[in-house]
């Protein structure tokens, strides 16, 4: 089971990663995230794809990384803040959602 812990440990990083390019490219070129898979992968297609939205999705992912780091290595107090934080930055971008394109029967 030891393995479970180092794969979520390489995938945490590689969300905090991420997160952390995603929001480096925000501020300085942020033309770089009009690519397709970049769109999707940061503000999907019910969130305007405009510079807050991104710097809040990519500061999510940052977050959310550290979460689970901190959660992993029973560091039980941070990892708390941690979730605290996400939660707020979530709440903030579900604020930001437009309405579903799909029309429901």
């Amino acid at each position: 089971m030891e393995w479970m812990k180092y794969a979520a440990m390489a995938m945490a990083t590689l969300l905090i990663v991420f997160g952390l390019l995603a929001l480096v490219m925000a501020w300085l070129t942020p033309r770089a995230l009009e690519a397709p898979l970049m769109k999707w992968m940061l503000t999907g297609e019910r969130l305007e794809p405009n510079r807050k939205n991104r710097v809040l999705a990519s500061a999510g992912s940052v977050i959310f990384g550290t979460y689970i780091l901190l959660s992993l290595n029973l560091h039980v107090v941070p990892a708390l803040a941690a979730l605290a934080a996400w939660l707020v930055v979530t709440l903030v971008l579900r604020r930001e959602r437009t309405p579903s394109r799909s029309s429901s029967a």
